[in-house]
């Protein structure tokens, strides 16, 4: 029961830790709007960063590597058909009715699926290394951590630059 406990704890503070949003929203917005190509490049290379130079090759060392590279192809075409579909299934512009119009581009669509899938494999890889012990529940807590901040407020820049207001995390 304890390791549940623990488990639930942790998934908890990382989960506070994707409020690193509210900061950005207390800019200005020539600020926000000045620094929001750093943050889209930000995401972009921690995200390329951690699976080019971390990831891929402990795949390799860990898998056969015919094995790897083909799980890597599976990825990047359903992906790639994940993207046509949601390009086919929302290809109208959402448009504000308030104010000036603003069109949600369909990439955020996609980064918000995948940020769902990701936070639910995080939450899995942190309850589960707590059933492993607390020390390695600690340990991944705190690596998770220190991999979620970069990728929450590259995250909040690619949702801004996608059309999103600063205030909402919905469609305006």
């Amino acid at each position: 029961m304890d390791s549940l406990f623990y488990s639930l704890l942790a998934v908890i503070a990382v989960s506070l830790l994707s409020l690193i949003g509210i900061f950005a929203i207390s800019m200005d917005e020539k600020t926000l709007d000045k620094i929001l190509f750093i943050l889209v490049g930000f995401s972009a290379g921690s995200i390329l960063g951690s699976a080019y130079f971390d990831l891929l090759p402990e795949a390799v060392e860990l898998i056969e590597e015919s094995i790897t590279f083909l799980y890597i192809a599976l990825g990047f075409v359903g992906f790639f058909f994940l993207e046509r579909f949601i390009y086919w299934y929302h290809g109208h512009a959402h448009k504000s009715e308030i104010g000036k119009k603003t069109i949600i581009k369909k990439f955020v669509y996609l980064n918000v699926l995948g940020d769902g899938i990701h936070n639910l494999i995080d939450g899995m890889i942190i309850a589960v290394s707590f059933f492993l012990g607390k020390s390695v529940g600690i340990t991944s807590t705190i690596a998770v951590m220190f991999h979620d901040l970069p990728q929450e407020i590259g995250d909040f820049g690619v949702l801004v630059f996608g059309g999103l207001t600063r205030r909402t995390s919905k469609n305006p």
